[in-house]
């Protein structure tokens, strides 16, 4: 299905989009990118495209000529971007997700993928499955789950009114080399490396540290994006995700074990925002439907990802 196939990867150097450029090249796939304003870290392997993906010809330019297309592209926030300026991530991801989506149903590739993430699943105690998504109104980061399922329900039109071939896969929250670990604008994974790394005492956690997430590395996660587009094109969402919970003041201290960072003082700051309780994830469609399970455990993920860290920053 792959070898010599031209697959273009939006967002192609952000975190979940470059391990599928990765694992694309692995593949033998010929592969474009297009990314805003990183630049180009895979050299010749790739034909680069910098380019901004909120313009509409942009994205009608990327689009053509390509085989496969994975939609990867977001513009990325941790919580405090999203409480403190929620615009500067709700305006760019509707215009691109519009755009690409509008792109390929004038010009359509034989397979699209769209990347979707457990943002729009319910905080509840126990693993959502697939069909149990109730996007929030309201929140935090309520916004980029209405685009998510907004992108989704484009989709399924396009694959029911145009006959188009799309796959759709829930990440949960993904982490690994070249993540972002800018403390204004990261996640929790890169965020505490980086604090742990700098050993920072006290080591402020913001919340009370006890939000459950799935925490799947993104190689994982890219080998599932593959899956899917090789056996479920039918706009039919599937969770990628471990299937293990781990709380933040778990992490925390398995970070801290990685590092040898002992008698460290953690803070609570309970004024910060911790988002939802819990999302967690039900992965038995795709171990059913893509025999897939995640490889990689979050302690290995963690040695890896801090490992880069330390060589990159």
């Amino acid at each position: 299905m792959w070898k010599n196939k031209t697959v273009l990867v939006t967002g192609g150097t952000g975190l979940v989009g470059s391990h599928c450029v990765d694992a694309l090249l692995g593949k033998k796939c010929n592969v474009k990118i297009v990314a805003h304003k990183k630049s180009n870290i895979f050299g010749d392997k790739v034909e680069y495209i910098q380019g901004d993906l909120t313009k509409p010809e942009t994205a009608n330019q990327v689009i053509k000529n390509v085989d496969y297309v994975i939609h990867a592209a977001a513009q990325s926030g941790g919580l405090g971007r999203n409480l403190n300026d929620p615009l500067s991530t709700l305006i760019p991801n509707a215009r691109m997700n519009l755009n690409i989506l509008e792109a390929i149903e004038m010009n359509p590739p034989e397979i699209f993928h769209f990347s979707s993430n457990n943002s729009i699943y319910p905080d509840v105690e126990y693993p959502v499955k697939e069909d149990g998504a109730v996007v929030p109104t309201s929140g935090i980061a309520s916004h980029y789950s209405q685009i998510k399922i907004l992108g989704e329900n484009h989709c399924r039109y396009l694959y029911e009114q145009k006959n188009m071939k799309i796959s759709i896969t829930r990440g949960g929250n993904a982490y690994g080399p070249r993540d972002n670990f800018d403390l204004n604008s990261s996640h929790t994974i890169p965020a505490n490396i980086r604090k742990v790394v700098e050993k920072q005492s006290p080591l402020v956690i913001w919340s009370d540290g006890k939000a459950l997430r799935d925490y799947i590395h993104a190689r994982d996660l890219a080998e599932g994006i593959l899956l899917t587009m090789e056996k479920h094109t039918n706009a039919d969402p599937i969770n990628i995700a471990t299937g293990m919970h781990t709380s933040v003041n778990e992490l925390i201290n398995l970070i801290c074990k990685i590092e040898q960072f002992k008698d460290v003082k953690i803070e609570n700051d309970l004024t910060k925002p911790g988002g939802p309780k819990m999302k967690l994830m039900d992965t038995k469609k795709a171990e059913k439907i893509l025999n897939y399970q995640s490889k990689i455990t979050l302690e290995e993920g963690l040695k890896e990802t801090i490992a880069w860290y330390k060589e990159n920053y």
